[in-house]
């Protein structure tokens, strides 16, 4: 039997990354008059961003039924970019595990969008990412660069919201996945916070797996409400991953109004819910465009072969009911665009 050798093509693709109507653990006789879903387009090279979007909304509103009606929510965009497989870093990759392994790897394409990357890529200057550890977090050895979050602010910033809204009187439930690095500073921040202002207050835990975020948070949430009725906060440290479940289960045990949420990431959707203030009252948001820009200047110092920097300064900025209008309709705004001009200067792209 002689193997045959398999190459992959990626072109364009459209996939739904979730969706969400109703509740699966309400016991509620109702049909849900809404849904909800998150959809992304991965663009070819040479496809063009608002062509592809129009086309895609054409088609959705001729799919509506007659009687319903449809909203879309355009959440950020980036052109497709194409990396040179000749270009030196990726030769000196394919060096590196030839040398160790003994074989030429074969490029495969594969996708990525990154909204500065066709800029660069028409320069000819490919790009590496990375995002995982706290501005004094020690990173695992032999990492040339690194694109700090200050994830210990951000746990002080969500306990401190927590100690001033309950006047100083906090219960708090706060829901880790301590298989995420970032857990551990934003644990020491929250700590922090509550042993310097809040010495009185209470903090509980309750920890899942990434395996088991949607079906373990809801029902140890749940529980820990109705083993102690005075919890009035429950801090989520991701709030994608943990709100949506925590708030399913405040309403399961009929505490809204009585516990409310705290969380980290400035998801739109869940900033879409800190505008209602029901039981999300504020989100520590971080500018994940920003963060590319980031990524992409410390990757560049590298094949530049000019010495990194410590930190590359990338904020948090905490997002409550007084300020969330300025995050914008799509609940992505809020930032200001200077430092999208002050990377282009640096790179001597204008």
């Amino acid at each position: 039997m002689t193997a045959r050798p398999v190459v992959l093509e990626f072109g364009m693709g459209v996939d739904v990354h979730g969706l969400d109507s109703g509740s699966a653990h309400l016991q509620k006789t109702i049909v849900p008059i809404a849904a909800e879903a998150n959809v992304s387009i991965r663009l070819a090279p040479g496809q063009d961003t608002e062509e592809i979007a129009a086309a895609f909304e054409r088609l959705l509103r001729a799919a509506v039924p007659p009687g319903a009606e449809l909203e879309v929510t355009r959440l950020a965009t980036g052109d497709a970019g194409l990396i040179d497989p000749e270009s030196q870093a990726v030769q000196l990759g394919l060096d590196a595990f030839e040398r160790v392994l003994g074989v030429r790897p074969r490029l495969v394409r594969g996708g990525g969008t990154l909204p500065i990357v066709p800029a660069l890529a028409a320069k000819g200057i490919p790009t590496i990412v990375a995002h995982l550890y706290d501005e004094h977090q020690p990173s695992a050895p032999n990492v040339g660069a690194v694109v700090n979050i200050p994830y210990n602010v951000a746990g002080q910033l969500i306990a401190d919201h927590a100690i001033v809204d309950t006047n100083g009187k906090t219960d708090a439930l706060v829901v880790t996945i301590n298989q995420v690095k970032s857990t551990v500073p934003m644990v020491a921040g929250v700590k922090a916070e509550f042993a310097k202002y809040c010495q009185g207050c209470k903090l509980s835990f309750t920890d899942v797996t990434i395996a088991d975020i949607a079906t373990k948070i809801q029902p140890n949430v749940q529980g820990a409400l109705t083993a102690d009725p005075n919890i009035n906060y429950v801090i989520c440290l991701y709030d994608s991953a943990e709100a949506p479940f925590a708030e399913a289960a405040i309403r399961a045990a009929g505490r809204v109004g009585k516990v409310k949420i705290s969380t980290f990431n400035g998801t739109p959707t869940v900033l879409k819910d800190v505008k209602s203030g029901a039981i999300v009252t504020m989100d520590v948001g971080e500018n994940l465009e920003w963060i590319g820009y980031a990524i992409v200047d410390q990757s560049m110092r590298i094949m530049g072969g000019l010495p990194t920097v410590k930190s590359e300064h990338v904020p948090v900025r905490v997002f409550d009911k007084s300020n969330i209008a300025q995050a914008g309709s799509s609940f992505t705004s809020g930032w200001g665009n200077s430092y999208i001009g002050g990377y282009q200067k640096l790179w001597g792209l204008k």
